[in-house]
C-alpha cells in the first residue's frame, strides 16, 4: 500500500512538472526552465547560501543568497527603519538646481509636484486643447503645402518641430516657429547635439576618464553657442514670469509655478534658477515623448497598409471635413483608440529611468546591498 502511494505521488509530481515546463500558459515567457517548476525553491534547504552577482552602473557587487522568514514578497530593510529609494545625482549637470523631474530630494520634489499637478487636471488640459489644435492644424497645412514634393519630406524633422513648438508654448508660452519656418533653430539644435555628450558626463560620475571625451562629440559651432542659447532661454523664462505675467494668450505651466501672492521681481537668483530648470524639464518632457510617438504612428501606418486603410475608412465615415475633427469626436472612434494604444504599447517612448540608491533590503530570497 505504501509503495503504491509513493508511486502515485511520484507520478503526480512528474505530471505536474511536465505541465509546468511545457504546457503552462507562461512557458512562452523568457527565463530559466528551472524556475518554471515552482517547487524547486522550497526544496532547497533554508540554510543554503550561494554567491550571486548584482549589476549596477559602476560595476558589480557580490552578495549572498539567503531566505527571508517572511515568505514570498517579504521586504526587510537592513537598517532599523525602512528608507526610501531616492534618486541618484545622475542628472546633476551643475546648474545649481535639479528642478522637478531630476530632483532627488523627496521633500523638494513633493513641494514642486504640489504646484505642477493641477496643470494636468481635466479642466486644465481642456484649456490647452486650442493650443494643441493650432499646432496640429499648422502641421497639416504644411503637409498639404509641401507633401507633394518629388523628393518628399524628412518626417523626423517635421514631427520634431511639431513637438518642440507645442511643448515650448505649453510650458512657458515661448513661440519657437520651427513649423512655420521649416528649420531647426539654435535652442533645439543645442539640446539635440549635447544629448550624447550629456550621457558621457553622466557616465563620468562612475568613470571620470570618460568625461574628458564629452567635448569631442560636440561641434565647435555648438560649443560656441551654448552659453548664448542658455542665456537666451533664461531671459525667455524671466520675461514670461515677470513681463508676461497675466498677459499670455493661453494658460501654461508657469501659471502654476508662481502663486498670485508671489512677486517674481523680488525672487532670489536661486529661486529663478529653480524655475528655469522646471521650465526646461517640462519643455523636454513635453516634446520628446510626443515627437517619438508621432513618428511611431507614421511608421506603423506606412508599414501596415491594411491598418492604414481601416483607419482612413473610419475617419472618413465619421467626418465630412477636416474642420469637423475635434478631440471629443475622436474619442468616439474605437479603431482610432485601439491604434493609438497599440502604438504606445509596441513602440516604447522611453526605456530608461532615473536610477535609485538602494537602502539595502532583502526581497524574497535576494539580499540587495546598500548603494547603487
Amino acid at each position: 500500500m505504501a509503495l503504491g502511494s509513493r508511486q502515485r505521488g511520484t507520478d503526480l509530481l512528474m505530471a505536474q512538472a511536465i505541465y509546468l515546463l511545457y504546457f503552462h500558459p507562461a512557458v512562452t515567457f523568457p527565463g530559466p526552465k528551472f524556475a518554471a517548476d515552482t517547487r524547486a525553491l522550497p526544496m532547497v534547504p533554508r540554510e543554503a547560501a550561494a554567491p550571486i552577482w548584482g549589476c549596477r552602473p559602476g560595476g558589480t557587487k557580490r552578495s549572498r543568497l539567503f531566505y527571508s522568514s517572511g515568505g514570498h514578497g517579504n521586504l526587510r530593510s537592513l537598517g532599523q527603519e525602512p528608507r526610501a529609494h531616492i534618486k541618484t545625482d545622475l542628472m546633476d549637470f551643475g546648474a545649481g538646481d535639479l528642478g522637478f523631474i531630476w530632483e532627488n530630494d523627496p521633500a523638494k520634489r513633493k513641494a514642486v509636484a504640489k504646484k505642477i499637478l493641477p496643470a494636468f487636471s481635466s479642466k486644465a488640459i481642456r484649456q490647452k486643447e486650442s493650443v494643441v489644435q493650432a499646432y496640429m492644424d499648422l502641421f497639416v497645412d504644411k503637409m498639404k503645402e509641401l507633401g507633394s514634393r518629388p523628393d518628399g519630406l524628412l518626417m523626423n524633422d517635421w514631427v520634431l518641430w511639431l513637438g518642440v513648438d507645442m511643448a515650448a508654448d505649453l510650458a512657458y508660452s515661448r513661440e519657437l516657429h520651427h513649423l512655420r519656418d521649416g528649420k531647426t533653430y539654435d535652442f533645439v539644435e543645442t539640446i539635440l547635439t549635447t544629448s550624447f555628450p550629456g550621457t558621457l558626463i553622466q557616465l563620468a560620475k562612475k568613470m571620470p576618464l570618460i568625461g574628458l571625451l564629452a567635448p569631442l562629440f560636440v561641434p565647435l559651432r555648438v560649443l560656441r553657442t551654448i552659453p548664448a542659447v542658455l542665456k537666451t532661454n533664461a531671459a525667455e523664462v524671466h520675461a514670461r514670469i515677470i513681463d508676461k505675467r497675466g498677459k499670455t494668450k493661453h494658460p501654461d505651466f508657469m501659471d502654476y509655478m508662481i502663486s498670485p501672492e508671489d512677486d517674481p521681481r523680488s525672487m532670489t537668483k536661486k529661486q529663478l534658477v529653480h524655475i528655469e530648470q522646471v521650465a526646461l524639464q517640462l519643455f523636454v518632457a513635453g516634446f520628446d515623448p510626443p515627437q517619438i510617438t508621432f513618428y511611431a504612428v507614421l511608421f506603423f501606418l506606412v508599414k501596415y497598409p491594411e491598418t492604414r486603410a481601416h483607419l482612413t475608412r473610419e475617419v472618413r465615415d465619421n467626418f465630412k471635413s477636416y474642420e469637423d475633427i475635434t478631440p471629443d469626436a475622436l474619442v468616439q472612434l474605437p479603431y482610432m483608440a485601439s491604434f493609438i494604444h497599440e502604438t504606445l504599447r509596441v513602440h516604447a517612448t522611453a526605456s530608461n529611468g532615473m536610477p535609485r540608491i538602494s537602502p539595502g533590503a532583502v526581497l524574497t530570497v535576494f539580499m540587495y546591498p546598500r548603494g547603487y
